[in-house]
């Protein structure tokens, strides 16, 4: 028999939206998943979760509201953040973390008049978490690799933040038209082929580990862009350095964080990684 894949639900305070995800997952899934909830908080089981859920059959009254601390947390496989808020404070998992986002109930029931007019909303919720739960594990992956770019989006939001502003405000007053006009800041594929065994040219791949280990390109220095804070004393100051990520726009955060810590000489990869694959196919000497 299979082992059953192991999944974490998270929210604020482990009172609805994660509570009404383990019950779901015991209920529809117990021979594949076996499901637990946690919080960041503490806030106490919500007794309207608790009744909607009866109300189709399951029952979480049993369910205590937990804090993370209390879970061994590197012994799941998967962590689903339910909530902003979780989705923003998960500590570090060893394992693999998606978010799937579900409107808190309690907050939209506030300005409603009636107890139905409430319930309404934790029944609605209920459902949309029902119907995720339903395709689990099985969705996990494909969710995963969704969220990678959307992960990195907000890592990469850090890098310019505190004293590299004033730095960077100086430089993009630099920026007008005559100075994308000599086109200066990029460099094609072709000239990526022209200046492989260049010494005075380090290409620089901001790819997640996750990216680089699907395409690995070994004529370029690797360091993921949420690494590029930590590891900016690897490289040298004294060569052109020139940025490449499948996101165009990594590659334009690494290039402005570059320029903005002092490096003189940053250019970004215009290509795709499609056209940087056809530098590792052999040549026609190789095919002989």
């Amino acid at each position: 028999m299979n082992a059953k894949t192991s999944i974490l639900f998270l929210c604020t305070g482990n009172s609805c939206r994660s509570q009404m995800a383990e019950g779901w997952a015991n209920h529809l899934k117990h021979d594949t998943v076996q499901a637990y909830s946690a919080g960041i908080e503490q806030h106490g089981l919500n007794p309207d979760a608790v009744a909607v859920m009866a109300e189709v059959g399951v029952d979480i009254s049993p369910h205590r509201s937990k804090v993370i601390g209390e879970l061994p947390i590197s012994s799941f496989d998967w962590v689903v953040t339910l909530c902003g808020h979780a989705h923003e404070t998960c500590p570090y998992f060893p394992g693999k973390t998606i978010h799937r986002g579900f409107d808190d109930p309690p907050k939209l029931a506030e300005s409603e008049a009636s107890e139905e007019e409430k319930l309404k909303h934790y029944r609605r919720v209920r459902d949309e978490i029902r119907t995720f739960v339903a395709e689990l594990p099985d969705n996990l992956e494909h969710l995963y690799k969704a969220g990678q770019d959307e992960s990195c989006l907000r890592k990469d939001s850090t890098l310019l933040k505190g004293k590299n502003m004033e730095a960077l405000n100086q430089m993009l007053k630099t920026m007008d038209f005559n100075y994308f006009g000599t086109g200066q800041h990029s460099m094609g594929i072709d000239g990526v082929k022209k200046n492989l065994d260049n010494d005075d040219f380090l290409f620089l791949d901001l790819r997640t580990p996750e990216e680089h280990q699907y395409l690995a390109l070994p004529f370029m220095t690797h360091i993921p862009l949420h690494e590029l804070p930590d590891r900016i004393g690897e490289l040298p100051a004294d060569k052109c350095i020139v940025t490449f990520c499948s996101a165009v726009f990594r590659a334009a955060i690494g290039f402005l964080y570059l320029q903005a810590n002092g490096f003189d000489s940053v250019k970004t990869v215009t290509a795709p990684s499609e056209d940087m694959a056809t530098i590792l196919k052999p040549g026609p000497l190789a095919n002989r």
